[in-house]
């Protein structure tokens, strides 16, 4: 039985409803009116308004402005739009997109409220379902500091009339929206070695990890995060610490193939520089004064001149004096240990100064404008006080053709432009052998001869020559006309030998082809200052350092040459300085050998280290010290 219909309109349904319903009909009909799209959730308007654009959501929706930094160096802004770059990408479907933003921050910058935590909040905001999770060595670093700034962001984006960060726990560190979308933090603890499981399970489209104060957290928490970005849609792990040891977790993970590394200075922050106060809550110059005065805790030496391995600087205002007066603009300060980490963002290194080649040194060479510079052969030679530049008034005498002889006032003269080539030869169980080469005032990273064990020493000894003689070849194509090869003596010999034998390869080089044999054991030949050659080689390649660019450096090489020790042996009535073994280098490198560093002093060691040096009985003795044949059994 149906309902009989009474005939009348439903109360709701007025003469003005139906003449509208009638009209939309009619429109819809003609083409006229589009069809209704389905609602979009919260969620979706979020990531289409703010998804690519995280300064915009931080200056509108939290309030915040982040600063630029001034010198040409980053600061917040730069970073945060380098994360912004990362997401876009991934979200495009790129692969090998970096992911890992590692920051060395001074004190008082804004690391946390100007970056940990409005990242968080972006993220978590605008893409979901997601994953966030942020960690410290501490309580009051991870809920004192990156959670209080979390929750101060969301209460100023409230006054906006904005909700951030909904099912945020009043008390906790935790926000929750749904089982498979939230935030949290948490104290890394490793209690009974379980900490890596404890954290692991999680794997997300959306995943986003924050280390607070990255360079005291454990390293099982890095090798936890690691083991999770796999199979992301977007994946982002901020690190950022304020560094006082190059050798912890923290600073491993600058080596990461797919790490962006940034570093904030007080010198480069704008309330400093600038002696303003247009970072709200940031150093002051006054205080940045105080620290360079303050030799307890921070504290700079005025010293005569700049040196790049020392990081000193200089700044363009008058810095008062803790007794009266001040230090002129201009006034060269070398920093202390505590300054380094607190004021200028640089770790520490090389402990009491035990080690040849310093960080400072290292970074100066990555970004180092270099102009080369050739040798020239003078026959008969020169007068007293002549140049060759005499000789050609009227033209630079590097640009003279080389590989011919030019003849100018009586004299011939040739230009000659070296190149040095360094092999440092893999022996067993998980060395590598690595290739370097010095030209032109730039060092390069050739190639890594990987997996030694696995093959016979024929095949081996063929690698090596082949990749060396590849590298002599793309010097020669660029216009060097001289080529001395270096090759470590330990299990080199082989190479040596086919490396000498190669006529045709010692023909690209009019000026000079020699393949020296080098046991790193032998005699220094400045015996009254180091214990062995490897020794006087890593001294000697710090100075090279100081007038040479290094091109794209590989991962391990920074750690190899800035991390390797020296200590004191006595020679007969006096001390001499002695590198420490490839062994004990090892055991503080987690097993891994300095081949990387090996091979790159190799190729800048000057020449003379090498001239008229014969094998002996003694450095046969030494090089086999030298290859520590425990490592074989």
């Amino acid at each position: 039985m149906t309902k009989q219909s009474t005939g009348r309109l439903p109360g709701w349904l007025n003469r003005s409803a139906v003449i509208q319903a009638i009209a939309r009909r009619r429109l819809r009909d003609a083409g006229k009116l589009k069809t209704q799209q389905p609602t979009r959730d919260e969620q979706a308007k979020w990531r289409e308004r703010y998804g690519h654009d995280l300064i915009g959501f931080c200056e509108r929706v939290l309030g915040m402005t982040p600063w630029k930094g001034v010198n040409g160096h980053p600061g917040q802004y730069e970073i945060l739009q380098a994360i912004q770059e990362s997401v876009t990408r991934q979200l495009a479907g790129e692969q090998a997109v970096p992911y890992v933003f590692v920051i060395e921050a001074a004190h008082g910058v804004g690391k946390t409220y100007g970056i940990g935590a409005p990242v968080m909040i972006w993220f978590y905001r605008c893409f979901g379902p997601c994953v966030v999770q942020s960690t410290a060595n501490t309580n009051d670093q991870v809920r004192d500091t990156l959670w209080k700034n979390i929750r101060m962001h969301v209460a100023s984006a409230l006054m906006r009339r904005r909700n951030v960060m909904p099912g945020l726990m009043p008390k906790d560190m935790r926000a929750e929206q749904s089982a498979d979308h939230f935030a949290m933090g948490f104290v890394t603890n490793d209690a009974g070695g379980t900490g890596t499981e404890r954290v692991q399970g999680q794997h997300n489209d959306f995943h986003l990890w924050v280390f607070e104060e990255a360079e005291g957290i454990a390293e099982f928490m890095y090798d936890a995060a690691k083991r999770q970005f796999t199979g992301n849609t977007v994946r982002l792990w901020l690190l950022y610490a304020n560094p006082k040891t190059s050798t912890s977790a923290f600073q491993e993970m600058m080596r990461h193939p797919l790490a962006q590394v940034f570093r904030l200075s007080l010198i480069n922050f704008p309330n400093v520089w600038n002696g303003t106060s247009e970072v709200p809550g940031g150093t002051m110059r006054s205080v940045f004064n105080e620290m360079i005065e303050d030799q307890r805790t921070f504290g700079c030496e005025v010293v005569p001149k700049m040196d790049e391995a020392r990081h000193t600087f200089v700044v363009p205002w008058d810095v008062p004096k803790a007794g009266g007066g001040f230090h002129p603009a201009g006034t060269v300060f070398a920093p202390k240990r505590g300054f380094l980490y607190g004021a200028l963002g640089i770790p520490p290194t090389g402990g009491g100064g035990d080690t040849f080649i310093s960080a400072g040194r290292f970074d100066a060479c990555v970004t180092r404008e270099v102009t080369p510079v050739p040798d020239f052969q003078v026959m008969p030679p020169l007068g007293l006080g002549l140049t060759v530049q005499d000789l050609f008034p009227h033209l630079d005498p590097t640009t003279l053709d080389p590989g011919i002889t030019h003849r100018a006032q009586g004299h011939e003269v040739r230009v000659i432009w070296s190149a040095q080539i360094g092999v440092d030869c893999g022996r067993y169980g998980d060395d590598a052998g690595t290739i370097y080469s010095l030209a032109r005032r730039i060092l390069r990273f050739e190639e890594a001869i990987q997996g030694a064990q696995e093959l016979d020493a024929m095949t081996r000894t063929d690698r090596y020559v082949q990749a060396v003689a590849k590298a002599a070849r793309r010097l020669a194509a660029q216009g060097i006309t001289r080529l001395s090869i270096r090759v470590d003596a330990g299990y080199g010999s082989g190479i040596i030998d086919g490396l000498r034998k190669l006529e045709e390869l010692a023909a690209l080089f009019p000026d000079g082809y020699v393949v020296h044999e080098v046991p790193f054991g032998s005699a220094a030949t400045d015996g009254d200052q180091y214990a062995n050659l490897v020794t006087e080689m890593y001294a000697q390649a710090d100075e090279v350092l100081s007038v040479v660019r290094i091109e794209h450096p590989p991962l391990l090489l920074k750690r190899d040459l800035t991390e390797r020790k020296y200590g004191y042996v006595t020679r007969g009535d006096r001390d001499v300085r002695q590198l420490e073994k490839k062994q004990v280098f090892k055991k503080r490198s987690k097993g891994q050998s300095p081949d990387d560093g090996d091979g790159a002093v190799l190729a800048l060691a000057p020449e003379r280290l090498f001239k008229d040096r014969t094998p002996d009985l003694t450095s046969a003795i030494a090089a086999l010290a030298e290859l520590e044949l425990d490592d074989l059994n």
